[in-house]
């Protein structure tokens, strides 16, 4: 599998967006994927909530920081981190690329000898 080609840094150095245009978009493009499966995942677990039983309320702490943990990570990842990047861009503290695409071939083998059990 090659290396990604729509995540913030190459929307920034390849694409020529600059920083808080390509937070936004690489935010837009997985706002779908992250918000489904946080909603999917959130959903069924939401019967053990209303269960009563014994057995579902030793259950109930963890599901509910489950759900807890899902949703700060959901605003972590589609609002914070994007905006994080852009402040550090901005002081000049990211690494970026010059603008040319990595090259796709396998990296040279390694050199040596193997080791013998």
């Amino acid at each position: 599998m090659g290396p990604r080609r729509d995540g913030l840094r190459h929307l920034h150095a390849v694409a020529g967006l600059d920083v808080i245009a390509a937070a936004g978009q690489a935010s837009q493009d997985r706002f779908r994927a992250i918000l489904v499966s946080s909603s999917t995942t959130s959903a069924g677990m939401m019967p053990l909530l209303a269960e009563q039983s014994t057995q579902a309320q030793v259950l109930k702490p963890l599901v509910i920081s489950v759900g807890f943990g899902l949703l700060a990570a959901t605003v972590l990842v589609l609002i914070v981190i994007p905006s994080l990047y852009a402040i550090l861009a901005d002081f000049g503290l990211t690494r970026m690329e010059t603008g040319r695409e990595p090259a796709d071939e396998d990296p040279a083998p390694a050199t040596g000898t193997a080791v013998r059990a």
